[in-house]
């Protein structure tokens, strides 16, 4: 059956339940040993009194500079500024001002008050241990909490005495007080000298700077046209002067050479009457327009008269004549164009040389300008400084003495009523804690070294064999065969599930042959093999059981048979099957005693006669259920299991364990392979391993881990 709380992962909450169960001694024995220390320390362990005193912590530093805000900006500051006060708290040297202003190293009260043993003596090395002691101690005992965003800080000292405690804990605020004072004094004091160390040095570099500036200037012949002090400010010599207003005048040269070299270079690539300075010019246009004319009264002449008629010979001439003109003066204008560029070139070429020549000389100049600028550089940054540190300074001895107080303390300590420490409940709370993750690993390494098959998901999880039923176990005041009698009584319905289940186990439905056996005697495996039997009995089969068991046989005591004569006497020849087999109570089922006891029963089934035993047994019955001795040590059940055509395998639930029986399931398949149809789990009380659920169908049985009940074989003998 499904268990129904499973998860999808396969474990679910009746498992741990089960679990819980199971090692119920276990748990309340380690918690109760847990809590039991708990008290123990409790009550062993010495009160401890803690006093509390606050502090507000103003985000300030030393007002070192006037106009500067003592409030600190929020961000990377101010996160530094609070933890370093917190370091200075939990400081020796702050447990030392503590120590000095109570004097709790002259003596040995404050060491007896902390539990600590006396230090006896009063030379120098007692002296410097019992100090180290008592430092130790304050350090120790002293808990600083300042909360995130918060400039509250509360120091928490704890003692064996709340007077001492109350005491140091208002002893610490106060000298913390005084220290930050001391250090705000100190460092205004330092201030104000390394500002007169720096203000004296800065002047002799001035000084220095600024002879140099004068010395190199006169050497180098060089004059300041600026105002004195700028950063571009130099001296502007001749040589760079011409070299700039030449360079500036080449430069213009230069861009109307290439303006008429480009203005050649079209001329003379067009053709003469297409230029554009040439279609533009008035005296051109002119004498196109004269040309237009004359060759307008030339055409009216050569109308009227003939070609040599003088007067049209007149107006050829005066259109040559205007022609010739035109020709002339566009020649003349590209002329002028080629003349302009070459003019130019000229000048620029003239230009560049007097360039080239100023260059080098300008150079020299300019290398002693960048000189006498660094020089002056050097001079305007040295007087910076000196000024500024010269108005710190005047500003520094202004406010020198102000040393305002960012600190105050808000509550005092005081002697504590009660002790802080050992709480009982907090004790006994982590105790239980304790305990239960003690517990675990207790239950976790018994589960994991304990391999007993408990439940039904032992048999596949350990032995990987199928699980072909579960068999519970009787009540105690009742027996197996008293509850098989009942029908519907819980085992019965159990073995009518396994009948069912060996039905469907072949293809071709039950085989006709079974060997049973199991790991130990007294597993069940008798029981078993005649509750199968009875239960194929009752539909109708033909059913032989045959007491294979040549060392402790049981079967007589299950079905109430004669031993004198069975399976033995087959063995040796002595009888037919007809002849020992004998007629339960139950319909349908015979049943062979194993008969006298044999001195060697390996050798007995080692023969080929067990063979032909068993073939005749299953030419007259539906089915034949061996009960065989148990499976480690013996040769008995190895010899029977290869005869038979499939086998039982049957564990006592919290009995079997799986080093022994994974052994022995792993032998028989590596005999008879798939033969094994699997194993039965027997006497399974759901209830003792941890699985108390079931259900039923209203008549007081059910299934799966459900059932509950004992599981008895007092009628059977001890072997059953």
């Amino acid at each position: 059956m499904a268990d129904p709380g499973a998860a999808a992962g396969g474990f679910s909450i009746l498992d741990l339940i089960a679990l819980v169960r199971r090692n119920l001694l276990i748990i309340v024995s380690t918690l109760t040993v847990a809590a039991a220390a708990g008290v123990g320390v409790t009550l062993l362990t010495t009160p401890i009194y803690t006093s509390r005193t606050s502090i507000q912590i103003e985000q300030q530093v030393a007002p070192i500079l006037p106009g500067n805000d003592a409030q600190l900006a929020p961000g990377s500051e101010a996160s530094r500024y609070l933890p370093a006060q917190i370091t200075i708290l939990e400081s020796r040297a702050l447990a030392k001002r503590v120590s000095d202003a109570l004097g709790l190293a002259n003596n040995n009260d404050f060491i007896k008050a902390m539990g600590r043993d006396e230090i006896v003596g009063n030379d120098a090395a007692v002296k410097a241990r019992r100090e180290e002691v008592v430092l130790s101690l304050l350090q120790r005992n002293l808990t600083v909490d300042l909360p995130a965003g918060s400039m509250v800080a509360t120091l928490t000292f704890a003692s064996p005495n709340p007077r001492v405690a109350a005491n140091v804990a208002n002893a610490y605020a106060a000298s913390y007080i005084r220290s930050s004072l001391e250090r705000r004094y100190n460092s205004s004091a330092y201030a104000r000298e390394f500002l007169q160390r720096q203000i004296s040095e800065m002047r002799v570099r001035l000084e220095d700077s600024e002879r140099q500036l004068l010395a190199y200037s006169r050497e180098k012949g060089l004059i300041d046209t600026a105002n004195a002090g700028g950063e571009n400010a130099g001296a502007v010599t001749l040589p760079i002067a011409n070299l700039q207003s030449l360079n500036q005048a080449y430069a213009e040269l230069n861009a109307k050479r290439v303006e008429a070299e480009q203005r050649w270079r079209i001329a003379s690539a067009t053709p003469l009457m297409s230029l554009a300075e040439v279609v533009s010019n008035p005296m051109i246009q002119n004498l196109l327009q004269r040309r237009s004319t004359q060759m307008g009264e030339l055409s009216q002449l050569e109308g009227r008269y003939s070609a040599g008629h003088p007067a049209v010979e007149e107006a050829r001439r005066q259109l040559k004549v205007v022609e010739s003109d035109l020709q002339t003066q566009a020649a003349a204008i590209r002329n002028n164009i080629r003349d302009n560029y070459l003019t130019l070139q000229q000048q620029e070429t003239a230009l560049q040389g007097r360039v080239t020549a100023l260059r080098e000389s300008a150079l020299e100049e300019q290398g002693r300008l960048v000189q006498y600028n660094i020089l002056k550089r050097e001079v305007n940054t040295n007087r910076e400084l000196y000024d500024a540190l010269l108005q710190r300074y005047k500003e520094l001895a202004a406010v020198a003495g102000n040393a305002a107080n960012n600190v105050s303390v808000i509550d005092q300590a005081r002697p504590a009523g009660s002790p802080s420490s050992p709480k009982l409940l907090v004790n006994l709370l982590l105790a239980l804690i304790v305990g239960v993750g003690v517990a675990a690993v207790l239950v976790f390494l018994r589960e994991q070294l304990d391999d007993a098959i408990r439940v039904p998901d032992d048999v596949e999880l350990k032995l990987r064999a199928r699980l072909l039923g579960t068999i519970p176990a009787a009540p105690k005041d009742s027996s197996t065969w008293d509850e098989l009698k009942q029908t519907r009584s819980e085992i019965s319905e159990a073995f009518q599930t396994l009948r069912t289940t060996l039905e469907f186990s072949t293809s071709t439905g039950a085989p006709r042959s079974i060997f049973v056996t199991s790991t130990e005697p007294g597993e069940g495996k008798s029981t078993t093999v005649s509750a199968i039997a009875r239960s194929f009995g009752r539909l109708g089969r033909r059913v032989l059981v045959i007491d294979g068991d040549l060392r402790k046989p049981s079967i007589h005591y299950l079905l109430g048979l004669s031993a004198k004569a069975g399976f033995v006497n087959l063995l040796t020849n002595q009888a037919t099957i007809a002849q020992v087999r004998q007629v339960t109570e139950y319909e349908g089922v015979d049943a062979i005693a194993c008969g006298p006891l044999p001195p060697d029963p390996s050798d007995l089934l080692s023969g080929e006669i067990l063979a032909s035993i068993l073939n005749e047994a299953r030419s007259q019955y539906d089915l034949v259920v061996i009960d065989g001795p148990p499976l480690p040590g013996l040769a008995d059940a190895m010899l029977l299991a290869r005869q038979a055509d499939n086998v039982i395998f049957v564990v006592e639930a919290g009995r079997g364990h799986g080093g022994n029986a994974k052994s022995a399931v792993r032998r028989l398949s590596s005999i008879i392979g798939s033969r094994l149809l699997g194993v039965v789990l027997t006497k399974f009380n759901a209830k003792a391993a941890g699985y108390g659920y079931g259900y039923g169908y209203g008549y007081g049985y059910g299934y799966g881990y459900g059932y509950g009940h004992g599981y008895k074989l007092e009628d059977a003998g001890k072997n059953g």
